[in-house]
């Protein structure tokens, strides 16, 4: 795919000819302090290496544990270094977005993580980083976490044209990317049609533990919104995400 002109926010998904033919779909929001496709730089330089920090060996598990005839010799290759699948048509579609990457530099035509901004050069170590334009470094659409996780889920997720009205639709969150996501669903109850699968916990990624909360109580769900929904979280997020 080409490189968009000015603005923009990327994100990580399949062509749109081969997602439209998915029946499953994963869906993964991170953390908002990680760059896009990165999982944990503290293991990603440690090691696991780049593919255990980052989605490369979550999407190659995802491949082990979509196929239904895998032998031990099968298993092993698929985590080699520049293993080729030969069945597409069972593996389930992978959609990562980017909350964290959200401030657009006009100078490096790049969108960037604030950690990444504040370490552009600077014209000598007394001076201040570079001050962030509200609007010239914000992309319409992917103003915040939860900006951009709606206009994902608009233009993306549930637009007819990429995604298969009968595909299932299974989130991942971690850290403070379940915050975007019960705002996303608490605020407005067309996403409530997705319901979160609780076969997502067998996922053998030290960089991604995800565990289940309980779904909202009667009393704190819409009477509009559909009656039940789960999420996967991250254990270190648990206590703050706990009261919904």
């Amino acid at each position: 795919m080409t490189k968009p002109n000015g603005p923009h926010v990327p994100i990580l998904a399949p062509l749109p000819e081969v997602l439209k033919t998915r029946k499953r779909i994963i869906v993964l929001v991170n953390d908002t302090m990680q760059d896009l496709g990165i999982l944990a730089y503290r293991q990603l330089q440690r090691e696991l290496g780049v593919n255990g920090g980052s989605v490369v060996n979550f999407v190659k598990e995802m491949i082990k544990r979509s196929s239904a005839d895998n032998d031990a010799e099968k298993d092993a290759s698929i985590f080699r270094d520049g293993y080729v699948l030969e069945d597409k048509a069972t593996t389930p579609a992978l959609i990562v977005l980017n909350t964290g990457q959200l401030l657009y530099s006009h100078k490096y035509d790049r969108a960037m993580t604030l950690r990444s901004w504040s370490a552009m050069p600077r014209k000598s170590v007394a001076h201040d980083m570079i001050r962030i334009h509200d609007e010239e470094n914000r992309v319409p659409g992917h103003r915040d976490a939860k900006d951009h996780v709606t206009t994902v889920f608009d233009q993306v997720i549930c637009n007819p044209d990429r995604v298969s009205a009968d595909a299932e639709v299974y989130v991942i969150a971690i850290e403070d990317g379940t915050e975007s996501v019960f705002k996303l669903l608490t605020d407005n109850c067309k996403y409530n049609k997705f319901v979160f699968y609780d076969s997502v916990p067998q996922v053998s990624q030290p960089a991604l533990k995800v565990y289940i909360v309980a779904v909202p109580s009667e009393s704190q769900r819409q009477p509009q919104c559909r009656p039940s929904w789960y999420c996967y979280i991250d254990w270190t997020w648990r206590a703050k995400t706990r009261t919904f």
